[in-house]
């Protein structure tokens, strides 16, 4: 699929096509706009990608070492993704509003452990979701989040070189 003919990607740590549409949206008029996703459709987790997942098998290997990165730095694929796609929806500099996340779980630990990821990013009183690239800080957050931020840049910098970076699927609604 060409970068033309692409429909709308989510800010995830494989897919960041939105953050460039999104002043252009906001200027446009859009009252609101939602991020769906940040795990890609059960890609992005330290499991397998679900049988029924449409990616490449060069996005399903990327992944691969996306995890493998993580695991060797103690944390899963999983909780880095959402750790950026809970604080990257809403560039820095556009005008609008903060970009809600939409996130879809299947169990109630899966619940919790989304909510832990949310909570160390947004302590009570903490960070802002004024938007970020991969490995940038947030602004007020809580210290210990150094591991995250180098991850999200490593996860990055592995769909890039796989060339599976921005990579999308069509999807029925």
């Amino acid at each position: 699929m060409d970068a033309d003919s692409r429909p709308l990607a989510r800010p995830q740590l494989q897919n960041n096509t939105l953050s460039t549409y999104l002043p252009l949206l906001y200027a446009a008029g859009v009252k609101q706009i939602m991020c769906a996703s940040p795990l890609s459709m059960g890609l992005l987790r330290s499991a397998a990608a679900p049988q029924w997942h449409p990616a490449s098998p060069a996005l399903q290997d990327a992944n691969q070492a996306a995890i493998r990165a993580c695991a060797a730095k103690g944390l899963k694929l999983e909780d880095v993704a959402l750790g950026y796609g809970f604080s990257s929806a809403k560039p820095q500099r556009a005008a609008g509003r903060e970009t809600p996340t939409v996130v879809g779980l299947s169990t109630a630990d899966e619940v919790h452990e989304t909510m832990r990821v949310y909570r160390a990013l947004y302590p009570a009183g903490g960070a802002k979701r004024t938007g970020r690239e991969p490995g940038e800080p947030l602004e007020g957050a809580a210290q210990g989040l150094e591991a995250q931020l180098e991850l999200e840049k490593e996860c990055v910098r592995i769909f890039q070189e796989s060339g599976t970076y921005n990579w999308t699927w069509a999807v029925g609604v």
